[in-house]
């Protein structure tokens, strides 16, 4: 799913080429200054992996999962060491840009070529950590051994990176490279047009590629990560009847061949809207708890929440990035370098809109726990009882016992602590906390959907007063 490490990585390269405060340096110093960039993340990286050892040998001396677990949390904090201070080089000093004065400008490549440190530097990241999450995982399901066993391997090293190479490939690499190409080309094209041409043509053509991209990069993606459509059968038609249920659509449900287990729903419009089902999560789940999972995403359709998110990063980039303009302003003012106050402060509304987009994502992914609950709930009831459920009857706990059951499952399956908090997700352990608060709550009124219809309304006053700055030339965008 995507990597807020890779985003970071790819808006700072972009934001660098708008607000770079170094002009491209001769060949000889762009190669010098590109290849010193580069040794950073890198280097960063290769010190991590070096390190990851000494956690499991701690771990295996003191025979308890505190030291791998703390490797883990020395990994999550090396993602942001590799990431963060070549971003901020990305932006202050234009990597891509610099690239391109060592190499040429070529469409795509130099943003390719920058791209590649941070993103080696995951990769070797993952690479480092394997042996931690294959010994937690071990250890997680000790007890789900004893009583049967399941019929999944753990995942080899060379597996586990390999995935997070396509994941990183498909999401958000594959989709935001193609758009900065195409920005690219069609740049180019204006110089081959006659100046008769109006401009509104390369704007709308600009335009209809973007969105093209966007609504085509659902079906690109589920072909980058190497998946397959789901067949006929009983699986598929129990996913079907919790799509009727739910009001929820998707075009295709398919398999993704890899050691993780996972879901996640792909695409803005209906009609190139997937749902992908990792196979050692469907070979690995109880049918309970499995359908707690494709709940769980369906509800992130039902809801809209991609695009709610995408509205709400808008959002905050709006308001953050007019406030930075005009304390870069005002700064300028008192005397302190335009181009210095923009960087700065560019950064810091960066920074602004990436912790608004982690707090709206686990409100959604709380919101997508309960209404998968909700409707789970439902459906054991009228099963039970053999009549539908009255919709403010309050909930009697099947579907929040099950939605919790299916997220501490995922996380022995995966390796992953219930007490690990994520920056999109949060901990799972306060997620089956808040399950476990809808137990007597009535579904049309729950915490959850109140706070949801507050960021909505949040978001579109901001996008509407964006709008309005925005023909008063008074709005500017980070």
């Amino acid at each position: 799913m995507p990597s807020i490490h890779v985003l970071v990585a790819l808006v700072a390269l972009l934001l660098g080429r708008e607000i770079g405060l170094l002009a491209p340096l001769p060949v000889s110093w762009a190669v010098i200054a590109s290849l010193a960039a580069a040794a950073l993340p890198l280097g960063t990286a290769l010190l991590v992996a070096a390190a990851m050892p000494l956690f499991r040998r701690q771990a295996d001396r003191a025979g308890s999962v505190g030291a791998l677990r703390e490797g883990l949390r020395f990994a999550a904090l090396a993602r942001w060491l590799v990431v963060l201070p070549y971003a901020i080089w990305s932006i202050a000093g234009d990597a891509a840009g610099q690239v391109a004065a060592a190499i040429g400008d070529f469409v795509g490549l130099d943003e390719a070529l920058a791209a590649a440190p941070p993103l080696a530097a995951l990769l070797v990241v993952a690479w480092a950590e394997h042996p931690l999450h294959a010994r937690i995982r071990e250890a997680m399901l000790v007890r789900q051994l004893d009583e049967g066993g399941l019929d999944d391997r753990p995942p080899t090293r060379a597996e586990w990176t390999a995935t997070a190479l396509r994941s990183m490939l498909a999401m958000p690499l594959m989709p935001v490279f193609l758009i900065v190409c195409w920005h690219e080309i069609v740049g180019r094209l204006a110089g081959w047009l006659p100046e008769s041409a109006p401009e509104w043509s390369l704007i709308a053509a600009d335009i209809a590629g973007t969105v093209a991209i966007v609504a085509c990069a659902p079906a690109l993606i589920v072909r980058v990560l190497g998946t397959r459509p789901l067949g006929p059968g009983e699986l598929r038609s129990r996913i079907d009847a919790l799509q009727r249920r739910m009001h929820a659509r998707v075009r295709a449900v398919r398999i993704w061949r890899t050691p993780a287990t996972n879901a996640a729903v792909l695409g803005l419009l209906p009609g190139v809207r997937y749902m992908l089902l990792t196979d050692a999560l469907v070979r690995s789940m109880p049918r309970g708890e499995l359908d707690a999972v494709i709940a769980h995403e369906l509800a992130h359709v039902r809801h809209q929440h991609v695009l709610w998110i995408v509205l709400s990063i808008a959002a905050a980039a709006v308001v953050l990035g007019t406030a930075a303009g005009l304390i870069a302003l005002g700064l300028s003012q008192a005397g302190v370098p335009l181009g210095l106050a923009d960087a700065l402060l560019g950064i810091a509304s960066i920074a602004g809109t990436i912790l608004v987009f982690g707090f709206v994502s686990r409100r959604v992914e709380r919101q997508a726990d309960a209404t998968a609950a909700v409707a789970l709930d439902r459906l054991h009831a009228e099963a039970d009882e053999g009549v539908p459920v009255n919709a403010q009857d309050p909930i009697v706990g099947t579907g929040p016992a099950l939605m919790s059951a299916a997220l501490g499952r995922v996380c022995a399956l995966s390796g992953v602590p219930p007490a690990r908090w994520g920056f999109r997700h949060g901990s799972v352990r306060q997620r089956q906390r808040n399950l476990a608060r809808l137990v007597g709550a009535r579904p049309d009124r729950l915490p959850i959907d109140r706070t949801m219809r507050w960021i909505r309304v949040a978001t579109l006053v901001a996008i509407g007063l964006g709008a309005i700055g925005g023909a008063l030339g008074v709005v500017h965008i980070a």
